[in-house]
C-alpha cells in the first residue's frame, strides 16, 4: 500500500543494506581520486569529487539504522559491543599493522614511529597528520558505538521524549560545530572536531528512522527531489556568501549539510532502484553493489593505505594510476580477504 501511495518504506534500507553501502563505497573511492593529479582539470574534479563525501554520511546513517535493529534483537549492551568490535576492529588492526609495517620499511622509520602510527591517534584527531586520513572514520565509529546504547534507551522513553532527544542532539551538534568554527577557526582547521560534530546528527538520524521504520511510519518518495534541491541550494548559498573555495571553516558546515542532503537522496534512490531491479534480468548492477557493500570495510581501509604506500614510493602521481592501479589492487586484496574469511568461517563451523 505504501508503494501505491508513493511512500518509501524504511525497511528497504535493511533489505538492500549491502547495495546501499556499495554505492556509498563507490562514492568515497571517487572522492579520493583527487589525491592524484588531474592536471588542469584538478580544480573542477576536486569540486565534483568532494561531493563523494556523502558516501561517508550514507555509511553512518545505515550504521545507526543497523545498530537500532541489532539492539532490538538483543538488548544486551555487552553483546552489542562484542558484535560491533569483533566486526570492525580486528580487520582494522590487521590491515593497519601490515600497511604501516610496509610504510616504515619504505621510509626506514623505527619501531617508535610504527607504534605511534598503529595507534592512529594522529589520524583520528589531526587533519595535518601524515597518516591515513580515512582512519578518522574508525574512531568516530568507536565513539558512536560507545554512545549508542544511551541513545537507544532514550529512544524507548516514548515518542515525544525520543523526538525531543534526537532533535536536541542534532541541534547541539550543529550549533557546537558552527560556534567552534567561528570562534576557533584555526583549531577547527587543524583538528578533526568539525568532522566529528557534523557527522553525529547523521548517526542519530539513522537510529531515529530505525524507530520510525519499526513503527511503519514511512516517508514520501518526494523526499528524493526535495533533498537534492536542498543540496543544490545549500551549495549555491555557500558559493555566493563565502566563495567557491574551502578556505572558510564555517562555510564547510554548509557544504557538509548539503552533502548530507545528497546522501539521503542517493540512499533512498539506491534502495528503490534495487527494488525495481530485483525481478529484472539485469543482475550485474545489484551484484557489483552487493559485493562492494559487503567488502566496504576492507575497501575503505585498504584504498587509503594503498594511496599512502604509492606516494611513499614516489611513483607517478597521475589520475589514471588511481583507477588502473590503486583501485584494482584494493579490490583484489579485499576479495582475497573476503575469501579467507569465508574459508575460516567454514572451517570453524565444520570443526
Amino acid at each position: 500500500m505504501d508503494d501505491m501511495k508513493g511512500r518509501f518504506q524504511w525497511k528497504l534500507i535493511s533489505r538492500y543494506r549491502s547495495e546501499i553501502m556499495g554505492t556509498a563505497m563507490i562514492l568515497v573511492l571517487l572522492c579520493h581520486s583527487d589525491t592524484f593529479s588531474w592536471g588542469r582539470l584538478h580544480p573542477y574534479v576536486h569540486q565534483l569529487a568532494a561531493n563523494g563525501t556523502c558516501g561517508v554520511d550514507i555509511f553512518l546513517f545505515v550504521s545507526g539504522f543497523g545498530c537500532f535493529y541489532s539492539m532490538l534483537r538483543d538488548s544486551s549492551a555487552l553483546h552489542f559491543y562484542r558484535r560491533r568490535f569483533a566486526r570492525v576492529f580486528p580487520e582494522y588492526l590487521l590491515i593497519s599493522a601490515i600497511s604501516y609495517g610496509i610504510l616504515n620499511a619504505i621510509q626506514k622509520n623505527g619501531w617508535n614511529d610504527f607504534l605511534i602510527q598503529l595507534s592512529s591517534i594522529r589520524a583520528a584527531f589531526l587533519y595535518t597528520s601524515p597518516d591515513n586520513r580515512a582512519l578518522w572514520y574508525m574512531f568516530f565509529l568507536l565513539f558512536a558505538y560507545l554512545l549508542f546504547p544511551a541513545a537507544f534507551i532514550a529512544g524507548n522513553c516514548g515518542k515525544r521524549i525520543r523526538t525531543g532527544f534526537f532533535i536536541l542532539g542534532v541541534i547541539i551538534s550543529y550549533s557546537a560545530d558552527v560556534f567552534l568554527c567561528l570562534v576557533f577557526p584555526d583549531f577547527m582547521t587543524v583538528y578533526s572536531v568539525d568532522t566529528y560534530l557534523s557527522r553525529i546528527p547523521v548517526f542519530l538520524l539513522g537510529i531515529y528512522y530505525g524507530y520510525r521504520s519499526e513503527e511503519g511510519r514511512n516517508i514520501s518518495k518526494k523526499a528524493i527531489p526535495v533533498l537534492f534541491v536542498l543540496f543544490i541550494l545549500l551549495r549555491f548559498i555557500k558559493i555566493k556568501l563565502m566563495g567557491s573555495g574551502n578556505e572558510i571553516p564555517a562555510g564547510m558546515i554548509l557544504v557538509k549539510i548539503a552533502n548530507q542532503c545528497l546522501a539521503g537522496s542517493v540512499m533512498i534512490s539506491t534502495a528503490l532502484l534495487m527494488e525495481k531491479l530485483e525481478h529484472h534480468q539485469l543482475k550485474i548492477i545489484p551484484a557489483v553493489l552487493r559485493w562492494t557493500g559487503r567488502a566496504s570495510l576492507e575497501l575503505y581501509l585498504l584504498h587509503g593505505f594503498c594511496i599512502m604506500i604509492w606516494h611513499a614510493l614516489g611513483l607517478k602521481n597521475a589520475w589514471y594510476i588511481y583507477f588502473t592501479v590503486i583501485i584494482p589492487v584494493t579490490v583484489l586484496i579485499a576479495e582475497l580477504m573476503m575469501v579467507s574469511k569465508r574459508m575460516l568461517h567454514k572451517a570453524a563451523v565444520n570443526s
